[in-house]
């Protein structure tokens, strides 16, 4: 029996694709797609080393597992974990050396612990800034920055 839908991706396209995102945004600019759910089912191997071929500055995954497999395959690049973690992934991730997203403030006390001064974990915050969908929202942050 055939299928009733399959997808075919186009690695031309894909390079095309990056490359054409490098030109608007700039040198200055990074980028950083994302490869998480098994690169959208495309394969998370195949597609992480075709992006960084084609001039992908870092990766974004959803969990610590998917930038262990990424490690575990000697991708060196940076890899940014865009889902939340459990307290029992924060020294894999150190040892990862991958980027946290953290939408939650009150994360950040643990996180300081797991972190070294000689290997000390990359957290980017996201803010809310009007959507309502996720991260700290802005008079939280604006709230904790006049606390200084």
């Amino acid at each position: 029996m055939q299928p009733h839908s399959w997808i075919e991706i186009s690695q031309g396209a894909l390079r095309h694709n990056v490359r054409l995102l490098r030109q608007v945004v700039g040198k200055g600019v990074l980028l950083a797609p994302c490869v998480k759910a098994n690169a959208y089912g495309h394969g998370l191997l195949p597609a992480s080393r075709l992006l960084l071929s084609a001039g992908a500055d870092w990766l974004s995954v959803h969990c610590v597992e998917e930038a262990l497999l990424l490690r575990e395959a000697k991708v060196t690049a940076p890899i940014l974990v865009l889902g939340p973690l459990l307290a029992s992934e924060h020294q894999a991730a150190s040892r990862l050396q991958v980027r946290l997203m953290l939408g939650d403030l009150d994360r950040i006390p643990a996180l300081a612990a797991v972190g070294s001064a000689k290997q000390p974990l990359a957290v980017h915050l996201k803010v809310d800034t009007g959507m309502s969908r996720q991260g700290i929202a802005i008079a939280d942050v604006r709230e904790r920055e006049q606390l200084r």
